[in-house]
């Protein structure tokens, strides 16, 4: 394996073995000062930019966006009332996706906020209408927190 510390054509890395915040911690602790160490855990935005995750590239990030960067914002500025908030509305979302076919809820949950990113492509399926609902109400609570730019 090359040496990112080493090797200058190497800037950053994902961390995204099983959600693991102790291998993100090990990361940070040996290579964090060297290069950008970011994270691929929906469940948990909040913890892992709170301990020097320099980013995220997650599933979630891509249904609520504006949520992850103010979820990002408030931790750099070390207001956790706002970052837990922002942290609890997108778990929110992510727990309903996280019932049905993952790649289903996803697409369901943007085509939902107007960007039509069209249906889910064969082995998966539409999600299921009572499935359907739970995901919209977990999106309509989030997006009643006016975080988009323009709201």
């Amino acid at each position: 394996m090359l040496d990112p510390v080493k090797n200058p054509g190497i800037i950053g890395t994902k961390e995204s073995i099983g959600g693991d915040l102790e291998t993100l911690t090990v990361l940070l602790g040996t290579i964090g000062d060297k290069i950008s160490v970011t994270w691929a855990d929906d469940r948990q935005l909040y913890p892992c930019f709170a301990i020097g995750a320099t980013g995220a590239s997650t599933a979630m990030s891509s249904v609520l966006p504006w949520h992850t960067i103010e979820l990002w914002n408030a931790v750099q500025r070390s207001d956790i009332e706002t970052a837990r908030r922002m942290h609890m509305l997108i778990t929110g979302v992510g727990h309903e996706i996280g019932h049905v076919n993952w790649p289903g809820g996803v697409k369901l949950a943007v085509n939902l906020q107007g960007r039509a990113v069209g249906p889910c492509r064969s082995p998966y399926v539409a999600v299921e209408e009572e499935k359907a609902a739970r995901i919209e109400a977990a999106l309509k609570n989030a997006l009643a927190d006016k975080v988009y730019p323009g709201r």
